[in-house]
């Protein structure tokens, strides 16, 4: 159910941020820094994760190479919006979520008979209705399969399972049919949830302070840098309001260089680029179906023109929407755009190229007489985007593992045999098999993983790379994460980089994604190293002495972190290896603490000796 009553009036923002949100973690970052978002581990994270195992995902400098500006607006700054609006009297309804899934429109002016408010009475049921909870269960999609249950182990599984009375049904069968439709709709049901973020934010001041508070709320996980998806056609903004793509884009990027010349100044280093989207599917059914191609045509046209003068911190274009109705094969002539460009620009100011593949199991146009299964949407992406000058990423990329049937024989005996499955396979003949895979891994191409995203769109399941599954509530989670490609195709050699997609909808940030990989999928410290590499390297930052800083940064930051004893420990405890400095290290401050244990021990027994002798002495005496 969608808030009807919301229209889009122009909002103009004046004056500041309201100070009522102080980032309240990372004390190092605690010096006025003013922003609206907090992680997504205040809600999403329980105890079963070991303390040490989460801080140190959540200190470790990553990256985020795939997030979409409409569904990352934290709900901090969407309740800001809202009671902004309501002050401005520009809305009189808000939107009430019920644990059934309903959703009550909510007047703040009458009562249920119709009787008007006092102001005190319509504050109070503002208030109600602009908690936390209520808007966060309203603007997150709903597939959450119960967060709590998200992170059970299988010994967990397996005692809620023996609990059930034999015979009790697992769900209802309502139920099972509303989540066998919601697969089936899968990327599109996710989609629509997008678009209740509400219209308040969706002008050009919003789009300044959504990328400020943004960027803010990185710090608090330590992600240095960060490439944002902005769709100035698709989302609200641009010409829907009258703007256009330079407006939207010079709010953004005001957004972001004010937040990192606060964070800079803090000794926090922090770079972004911001990516243009070209939006797969048409405004409206009335719309031509050429309209969607010739729309990212004239956009990849003024970002080249943007680019040549040099303004926004663009850094490349992606194609994303409705990839099972819109082939990536219809929008050539937009990357051709890109590539003639890329040809004669210099090395440090060319842009790069992703494009959402293989996140659905077919893509096709009967019009066209197109249908494409989901590896071969990926290998059309590669065969379009890709050249000598054009650097190239793939959104998801999930069905690369039904490239082959020797991969997808591999990938079972991988979840089947995890400490051993690398003995079991021979990778060169597995390349041999799959040309997709070969030609990813030997181009270095990147491919933008965002788990939870990928579960919630039905891209993994318990059944994948099948598309067919058994609807079990109480194991979906673990089943499902369990079966996602990440670490198994990083361990094949291809650059896999980790990313949330939507925070706000998908209810995540990226240290919550690898604290999912690392609960389910079998991810190492090596793993978690590796991908976050892969995502600095893969990232479309042109300057290559600006590229290799920020790369030797990182690296420098992770040596110092496997420095420290304490996190060798957690390191050896997520089954990193451990090189023989580490372990000496290890050795010493293990004996060290032994030994300075054993030393307080005995001191403190010939203390209490001399204590009892020197008592007896004068006990002695004091006969005498």
């Amino acid at each position: 159910m969608t808030i009807a009553a919301f229209s889009s009036p122009t909002a103009t923002f004046q004056g500041s941020i309201h100070p009522t949100h102080p980032i309240n973690r990372k004390p190092k970052l605690q010096t006025n820094l003013i922003h609206f978002g907090r992680l997504a581990d205040t809600y999403a994270i329980d105890n079963r994760i070991p303390n040490d195992v989460y801080n140190l995902f959540l200190k470790a400098p990553k990256n985020e190479l795939h997030v979409h500006q409409g569904g990352s607006s934290s709900v901090e700054f969407l309740i800001y919006k809202l009671r902004e609006a309501i002050e401005k009297g520009e809305i009189d309804t808000l939107p009430l979520y019920h644990p059934n899934g309903q959703v009550e429109i909510v007047n703040l002016k009458t009562d249920a008979e119709g009787k008007p408010l006092n102001p005190e009475q319509s504050r109070a049921v503002r208030d109600r209705v602009l908690t936390l909870d209520n808007m966060r269960n309203y603007y997150r999609f709903q597939l959450e399969m119960d967060d709590h249950r998200n992170y059970m182990d299988s010994k967990d599984i397996a005692e809620t399972t023996a609990q059930r009375r034999p015979g009790k049904e697992i769900i209802s069968a309502k139920e099972s049919a509303q989540l066998q439709k919601q697969k089936e709709q899968g990327l599109t049901a996710y989609r629509e949830t997008s678009k209740k973020i509400n219209p308040y934010v969706k002008n050009n001041p919003a789009a300044y302070l959504l990328a400020n508070d943004y960027a803010k709320n990185l710090a608090l996980e330590n992600v240095r840098y960060s490439e944002y998806r902005i769709s100035p056609s698709g989302n609200g903004l641009g010409g829907a309001n009258g703007s256009n793509i330079e407006e939207v884009l010079s709010a953004v990027d005001r957004g972001f260089k004010d937040a990192q010349a606060q964070l800079n100044q803090r000794t926090y280093p922090f770079d972004y680029g911001l990516l243009v989207l070209f939006e797969r599917q048409n405004r409206s059914k009335d719309e031509p179906p050429e309209t969607k191609v010739n729309r990212a045509v004239q956009l990849a046209k003024d970002v080249v023109r943007l680019k040549k003068e040099g303004k926004y911190n663009i850094v490349g274009v992606d194609l994303a929407g409705d990839e099972a109705n819109n082939p990536v094969t219809e929008f050539k002539a937009a990357f051709d755009v890109i590539k003639e460009y890329n040809r004669t620009a210099k090395p440090d100011a060319r842009l790069g190229i992703t494009i959402h593949a293989g996140e659905t199991a077919h893509s096709k146009n009967p019009s066209k007489q197109i249908d494409l299964q989901g590896f071969e949407s990926i290998a059309k992406a590669i065969e379009i985007a890709h050249d000598a000058n054009t650097p190239v990423r793939i959104g998801h990329g999930l069905q690369v593992v039904n490239s082959s049937p020797a991969l997808r024989k591999a990938f079972e005996t991988y979840r089947m045999f995890p400490s051993d499955w690398e003995k079991r396979i021979d990778k060169k003949a597995l390349l041999q098999a799959s040309p997709l895979l070969k030609q990813i891994v030997d181009r270095k191409i990147v491919l933008e993983m965002c788990p939870k995203s990928n579960l919630q769109t039905y891209g993994i399941h318990p059944g994948f790379p099948d598309n067919q599954f058994e609807v079990n509530r109480d194991e979906y989670s673990a089943k499902a994460y369990s079966r996602h490609p990440a670490v198994f195709l990083s361990r094949l050699g291809v650059k896999v980089a980790i990313s949330s997609d939507n925070r706000t909808i998908s209810n995540t940030d990226v240290t919550n994604e690898f604290v999912k990989l690392y609960k389910y999928a079998g991810l190492t410290y090596q793993d978690f190293k590796k991908m976050v590499m892969n995502g600095f390297e893969g990232a479309f930052i042109a300057d290559r002495k600006k590229k290799e800083e920020l790369i030797e940064a990182v690296k420098l930051d992770f040596s110092k972190m496997e420095k420290v004893p304490a996190r060798l420990r957690t390191i050896a405890k997520m089954g990193g290896q451990l090189g023989w400095r580490s372990r000496w290290t290890l050795f010493k401050e293990t004996w060290t603490t032994k030994l300075s244990n054993l030393y307080t021990r005995v001191s403190q027994w010939f203390t209490n000796l001399y204590r009892r002798i020197f008592r007896r002495g004068n006990s002695s005496q004091a006969a005498n």
